[in-house]
């Protein structure tokens, strides 16, 4: 992290204030360890531990995280009335991206009279399934419903 403190030398900062997410954490952690006088704030958002071997364990978290939702989804009634079959819907659609890349089109988050946004879900190397509601869209997931 040197070259950081470098480069605040160069802007001729004193102290500086720094924001880590995420991965980012972990380089915010490691500035302050070395060179705690030239910080004045650190705000870490989603720390990511120096000692965590990463990306060993993503899959084990985002698994945990998953079934988490769908635990809190079942127990909610609300959710769970919006998402019935939520866990078998997640399945098929996890089923489905392993079978390859899935392009699917977002109309729900355009402005009316604008083009349609395409998003592509790649298959088992990458998957970002989104659970959101949509307005009219009856509390389903156009992301989810469309796979």
């Amino acid at each position: 992290m040197d070259d950081l403190d470098d480069v605040r030398t160069a802007l001729g900062y004193e102290q500086i204030n720094i924001f880590g997410g995420s991965y980012g954490t972990r380089a915010a952690m490691v500035y302050l360890r070395q060179h705690p006088k030239h910080v004045r704030t650190i705000i870490l958002q989603g720390v990511a531990p120096t000692n965590q071997f990463m990306p060993y364990d993503f899959a084990q978290g985002n698994e945990r995280s998953l079934q988490g939702v769908l635990a809190e989804c079942a127990a909610d009634e609300t959710c769970n009335s919006a998402f019935p079959h939520l866990p078998a819907e997640v399945k098929s659609v996890l089923d489905r991206l392993l079978e390859g890349p899935v392009e699917v089109e977002l109309t729900m988050r355009n402005p009316p009279g604008s083009q349609p946004t395409f998003r592509k879900y790649a298959g088992a190397g990458y998957c970002r399934c989104e659970i959101e509601a949509f307005p009219g869209s009856g509390g389903r997931s156009d992301p989810l419903h469309a796979l």
